[in-house]
């Protein structure tokens, strides 16, 4: 069998190694399944593989963990952008449990793809987990959810403009949240951002406007860009003991005009810019009794007030009180 590359060469699918084929004009790299061909991408840094795109018309197609490249096994990282574009025959797809994360876009067109359903959310996964990744909720009204104790990911968009969304679970199973995933949730109160998260994707929560209480595991290392901001009714945000929080990024909090205090882990070592901005009511209370090179010359450009930790305490509630 002869296919055309992207480039135009044609390659002969019958001169595959461990069902890789490689065009030698291109370099262009391309992964056979039976009828379907897949176009990836090798990361020899970290030995892992990029699904790109597929060619093919197939109904069900089961994607591999791993690969053979070069005499040396790759792992699947991601499912990219059109991975499956416009595959309208698609109804069933098995993804690895080791998969990082399938991009928002990954099976935009595939109008026969079948989920797997719980609690009000539809997934993909694969034969032995079949809720691998939170992708859409049934409807947009939801009002409650609780995430499958098997899930990985909960994507990108999965939530957004949720408005009736009012309370989550959230399993510590879950090592992702998306960018933009809870976005304008505007009945949201409570947010718990559970162990196994390390990092809180762009614009998770932004326009949260009822979301009055944070609690970020210390497992978390990074805060995305305009993460919280526009959370309006924000007052509480707690970082667990024994934090491993990093960096805040540009605009975290802005416009949260409810939030009067809050302290930032010693663990941190980076503040982009604006973090704080619009946070008329703010007081800042920092765990270290410096400021870290990393922290970005407008980081609180609103000039809220700043307390070292040699200038407050805990009370008895666990409120921090500048020391008389």
């Amino acid at each position: 069998m002869v296919i055309n590359c992207t480039c135009g060469k044609d390659l002969d699918l019958s001169k595959n190694i461990n069902g890789i084929i490689e065009c030698d004009n291109c370099h262009n790299i391309y992964l056979q399944i039976e009828e379907i061909l897949l176009k990836i991408e090798i990361n020899n840094s970290n030995f892992t593989f990029v699904i790109k795109s597929c060619f093919g018309s197939p109904t069900y197609i089961k994607i591999p963990s791993t690969i053979i490249y070069n005499n040396k096994t790759y792992y699947l990282d991601k499912i990219d952008e059109d991975a499956f574009y416009d595959c309208t025959d698609l109804k069933n797809v098995e993804i690895p449990n080791c998969v990082n994360d399938v991009d928002v876009c990954a099976f935009v067109g595939c109008l026969s793809l079948q989920y797997s359903t719980y609690d009000n959310i539809n997934y993909l996964g694969n034969s032995n987990n079949l809720y691998l990744i939170a992708w859409r909720p049934t409807s947009r009204k939801i009002k409650s959810c609780v995430i499958h104790k098997n899930t990985k990911i909960i994507e990108d968009y999965t939530f957004y403009e949720c408005r009736s969304l009012k309370n989550i679970e959230i399993p510590d199973s879950v090592i992702k949240i998306g960018r933009k995933t809870f976005e304008s949730c505007t009945s949201l109160e409570n947010i718990e951002i559970p162990k196994g998260i390390a990092s809180i994707g762009d614009s998770a929560f932004e326009d949260c406007s009822n979301l009055k209480s944070v609690t970020i595991s210390n497992n978390v290392t990074s805060i995305g860009v305009l993460c919280f901001a526009l959370c309006n009714s924000l007052k509480e945000v707690i970082f667990e003991k024994d934090s491993k929080l990093k960096i805040i990024k540009n605009r975290a909090f802005s416009c949260c005009f409810s939030l009067e205090s809050i302290v930032i882990p010693a663990s941190v070592v980076s503040i982009e810019r604006g973090t704080f901005d619009f946070c008329g009511n703010l007081v800042i209370y920092l765990e270290r009794n410096d400021l870290p090179s990393g922290f970005e010359k407008l980081w609180n450009r609103s000039n809220r007030p700043i307390y070292f930790k040699n200038q407050w305490h805990y009370d008895e509630n666990g409120k921090p009180v500048v020391n008389k």
